[in-house]
């Protein structure tokens, strides 16, 4: 009962949902007009900047009896447009954008740890510029896409000797009152491992608009990102002795999304199917061998006239976490969504 509550009460918090969310550009003049009478003031202009950028889900984690505590996984995701694509001419045959986006993963310990911490685990601003070829359609290649990000999950251990040191601290501190092991304190150590990388990175979103009859409006999505990692990423897997050790290129970098979209009835509840395979980058890796898949579905239930935004995803491969990219799992999830 305590979980449901705690999902409750984060519905308001949560703010967004989607790979990454396709540009809305104006059809005509009269759209245009619309929005400009309806832009008053100085602060809305601001807050209509702000849009979904990717996932935003609160997932339960708490059945899979792996290295982690059960949890819930809270992933929030939005973007603060620089330009205004709103204002775009009926007559204008191309538009474009510029945005600043941040994505923050962060796992909440809710009754599994002492005063239920907030761990952060990844957070991922960048810079996006997208070009739109045609604003006034909705299918074919909809979208450019070319960014500078920066990911990293916000920890500071980078050496052995610090993880160890960290791993004594927790068994001191915990042994007697909790009784954890000192494989556990370990365990519990390594969640501070740092990670980080700064990349580029070009992608597409192309869209096959479904048919506007009154049982079966649908869209099929695919979209795809190409990552190139700048510089030296910060990746070392450095406790694990006697092997060679992984680089993150080699797990994520490549990324491709099938997304279909479909609704029984025009005004009835939204269903969406949604598959994402990752593996290595293309220049420099080790392309095609370690291999991520996750499956989700979407569904908006509704109970007694209450709407609950209902998610379930089944993932198996890697990265599950930056600080154990390299490990393998596979798990299913049950959670909300939100869209913005």
């Amino acid at each position: 009962m305590k979980l449901f509550i705690v999902l409750f009460l984060l519905l308001p918090h949560a703010i967004l949902a989607a790979p990454q969310k396709a540009l809305v550009f104006p059809l005509d003049d009269e759209t245009v007009d619309k929005e400009h009478k309806e832009d008053t003031g100085r602060t809305q202009r601001v807050f209509r900047r702000f849009e979904q950028h990717e996932n935003n889900v609160v997932y339960a984690d708490y059945w899979r009896g792996d290295k982690l505590d059960g949890h819930l996984d809270v992933t929030i995701s939005a973007r603060y447009l620089l330009t205004t694509p709103y204002e775009s001419e009926r007559n204008k045959t191309f538009d474009w954008a510029a945005f600043f986006a941040f994505t923050g993963e962060f796992d909440f310990f809710y009754g599994t740890r002492a005063s239920g911490p907030v761990e952060g685990r990844r957070f991922n601003p960048g810079l996006h510029f997208v070009y739109v070829p045609n604003p006034k359609i909705n299918y074919g290649w909809r979208e450019w896409r070319f960014s500078l990000e920066h990911e990293s999950n916000g920890q500071s251990v980078d050496d052995n000797d610090a993880l160890s040191a960290l791993a004594v601290q927790y068994y001191e501190k915990y042994a007697e009152s909790e009784g954890i092991s000192r494989t556990r304190s370990l365990e519990l150590a390594t969640e501070s491992v740092s990670r980080s990388s700064d990349f580029i990175a070009f992608g597409g979103l192309y869209s096959v608009a479904g048919i506007n009859c009154r049982l079966c409006p649908y869209q099929y999505n695919m979209q795809f990102k190409l990552r190139n990692i700048i510089g030296e990423a910060e990746d070392n897997v450095f406790w694990v002795m006697g092997e060679t050790s992984p680089k993150i290129e080699d797990y994520q970098g490549s990324e491709l999304t099938f997304s279909f979209y479909w609704s029984p009835q025009q005004s009835g509840p939204k269903h969406e199917l949604r598959f994402n395979y990752r593996t290595g980058q293309l220049l420099g890796a080790d392309t095609f061998k370690r291999n991520t898949f996750d499956l989700s579905y979407y569904y908006n239930l509704n109970v007694f006239s209450v709407t609950l935004p209902v998610t379930i995803t089944y993932h198996h491969g890697y990265l599950e976490e930056l600080y154990r990219y390299s490990e393998k799992s596979s798990y299913l999830l049950l959670g909300l969504h939100f869209l913005y």
